[in-house]
């Protein structure tokens, strides 16, 4: 009888053991994941960005749209100009973003949600969502419960500055 009671125990403990690994494992393994997604936005957000500059500058008067060669050459003479007037280089968009980078966006996308709670003061009726960030500028909205949006911040985290739509 005694030996069964130990037996028990024994395998209750290990059960028990068993059951906290696995609830460390998932939360470390949420962790990851939550920190991937993290660096997928904003990998997403640097890929757009350069997309965006590219796109925005247009090639007009293009008398031979079949000559590959040519087009080639205007598309390469714009990404050079643009290149040089923003004063960075356009690499492969799967281009690998250290940890320094990605935690000077993570603290800036944080100190603009700050600044908008700070600016709309405390109110239980309303969440803060981040909406993206476009040239620097992170756009942060207030929305009530229901999620209607009723003010929408354009903040500049570099200076502290910000608009309100």
């Amino acid at each position: 009888m005694e030996k069964e009671k130990n037996k028990i125990i024994i395998l209750s403990i290990i059960a028990v053991i068993i059951l906290i690994t696995i609830i460390i494992l998932t939360a470390i393994f949420l962790n990851l994941k939550k920190e991937e997604n993290i660096v997928n936005d904003l990998q997403n957000n640097t890929v757009n960005s350069n997309t965006n500059n590219v796109v925005n500058n247009t090639v007009e008067n293009i008398v031979d749209v079949n000559n590959t060669a040519q087009n080639n050459a205007i598309v390469n003479n714009v990404n050079e100009i643009n290149n040089e007037e923003n004063n960075t280089t356009i690499e492969d968009p799967k281009q690998e973003i250290d940890k320094s980078t990605i935690q000077k966006q993570v603290d800036s996308k944080e100190s603009a949600m700050e600044i908008v709670k700070e600016n709309w003061g405390e109110d239980s009726n309303v969440y803060f969502s981040f909406d993206g960030v476009s040239d620097g500028k992170y756009y942060i909205s207030v929305r009530d419960k229901e999620t209607h949006t009723l003010r929408t911040y354009i903040v500049n985290s570099d200076d502290g500055s910000f608009v309100i739509e």
